[in-house]
């Protein structure tokens, strides 16, 4: 309809006991994951459920990526550093970089242009990050198998929510 589609209340409750929980370090790369599928689908503005966990309060969701006492949680401290390396990015085409990535299994990627001439590739695969009854183990999950191939070479870097996060 032509109307821009905010992205909201998006986050992860760390709490041991509902079914929809997650892990302090499976929510830091859920959250990367949601930031990447959201300026994906062109959302102008992302916004995130809680800063602070609300402790005992409504049964302590802790959906805050700062815990009650104030300490970091490593889904801050993942999103704190992709934000700064994405400073000054917007998407782009797939073609602007004019690179090729062939990939094993379900692998899903976001250019994205710094307007610097230089470009951020997101790689990732869309699996789980936390199994268990209650969500509270973390996965790790298999690498992939991958090539990609850069037009005159490239300086590469990795950046990983799990290293990052912690």
């Amino acid at each position: 309809y032509g109307k821009e589609t905010w992205a909201t209340e998006n986050g992860y409750t760390m709490n041991p006991n509902p079914w929809t929980s997650s892990t302090p370090l499976g929510a830091a790369k859920l959250y990367i994951r949601q930031v990447l599928a959201h300026v994906q689908a062109g959302s102008p503005r992302i916004y995130f459920y809680a800063l602070f966990d609300n402790g005992n309060e409504k049964g302590g969701a802790n959906f805050g990526i700062v815990d009650e006492n104030g300490s970091p949680r490593p889904a801050y401290k993942a999103l704190k550093a992709f934000i700064e390396l994405l400073e000054g990015g917007t998407s782009s085409s797939s073609d602007s970089l004019g690179y090729t990535l062939k990939a094993d299994g379900s692998v899903r990627q976001l250019l994205i242009s710094k307007g610097n001439g230089t470009f951020i590739l997101a790689v990732w695969q869309p699996v789980a990050v936390h199994s268990g009854e209650n969500h509270n183990s973390n996965v790790n999950n298999s690498p992939v198998q991958a090539t990609l191939t850069i037009p005159g070479g490239a300086d590469i870097r990795q950046f990983l929510p799990s290293t990052h996060g912690t």
